[in-house]
């Protein structure tokens, strides 16, 4: 972690997932640029970048071709128990969040939202380039 946080000059935080044979790993390390450099944790908030969309997309394909999982299920069977989505977002699917139209906001709102609500009312949405 320490030399990728090194190889990321600008990057304060920094956050790897792992998932295999059916366990999981989060690994969080640096100091966050807001609220006084407090310590980056699990439940720190990153905006993803548009790199993430090709492996998301492609992580999702090779699902899909395994048949772990129909690019066509809703969104709302792959979200924790008590997930609140917006008006509207029963309706949305994964190829919806892959090829960009869900009608999600690009980020999360900056104050106010919890990871399992989503704000009532969307600000912008992302377009689909």
């Amino acid at each position: 972690m320490r030399t990728l946080l090194e190889a990321a000059p600008g990057a304060s935080t920094i956050a790897v997932g792992l998932h295999h044979q059916g366990h999981r790993a989060l690994l969080v390390r640096g100091r966050t640029a807001h609220h006084n450099g407090v310590p980056g944790d699990t439940g720190t908030r990153f905006e993803i970048g548009s790199l993430t969309k090709t492996f998301t997309a492609l992580l999702l394909a090779e699902q899909a071709a395994r048949a772990d999982l129909n690019p066509d299920d809703p969104l709302a069977h792959h979200l924790p128990a008590g997930t609140v989505l917006p008006a509207g977002g029963n309706a949305i699917t994964l190829t919806h969040l892959a090829t960009h139209t869900s009608g999600l906001p690009c980020a999360p709102p900056r104050h106010g939202c919890s990871p399992t609500r989503m704000p009532p009312s969307p600000p912008k949405t992302c377009s689909t380039h």
